[in-house]
C-alpha cells in the first residue's frame, strides 16, 4: 500500500511540474505575442509618419509653385496665394465635415486590422 501512495505522490509532483512549465511556456508566448502586435505597431506607426512627413513637404512646395504658376497667369502673384490658400482650406472644410462619418472610420478600421494581422 506504501509503495502505491508513494507512486500517485510521484505522479501528482510531475503532473504539478509540467502544470507549471506549462503556465511558464504559455506566459513567454503571450510576452512574445504582444511583442510582435507591439513592433507591427510602431513600425506601421514611424512609416505612415515619415510618409506625412514627406507628403507635408510635397503639399507646401506644390503650394507654392501652383500659387507661382496661377500668379504669373494672372500678372497678380498674391492672388495666385490666395487662390491656392482658399483651396487648402475648401479641403480642411471637407475633412471636418466629413471627417466623422468617413475619415475616422476608415483609420478606426485600419488600425483594428493592423492589431489584429
Amino acid at each position: 500500500m506504501k509503495s502505491f501512495t508513494a507512486g500517485i505522490k510521484e505522479k501528482i509532483e510531475t503532473l504539478t511540474d509540467q502544470g507549471q512549465d506549462l503556465a511558464e511556456t504559455a506566459y513567454k508566448i503571450a510576452i512574445l505575442e504582444g511583442t510582435e502586435q507591439l513592433t507591427k505597431v510602431v513600425s506601421t506607426t514611424i512609416v505612415i509618419s515619415l510618409l506625412l512627413l514627406l507628403l507635408n513637404f510635397l503639399l507646401l512646395f506644390l503650394g507654392f509653385g501652383v500659387a507661382r504658376w496661377i500668379g504669373d497667369a494672372m500678372n497678380d502673384v498674391k492672388m495666385g496665394f490666395f487662390i491656392v490658400g482658399g483651396f487648402y482650406l475648401l479641403l480642411i472644410l471637407l475633412i471636418v465635415v466629413l471627417g466623422k462619418k468617413l475619415i475616422v472610420p476608415y483609420f478606426r478600421n485600419l488600425i483594428i486590422k493592423k492589431l489584429y494581422e
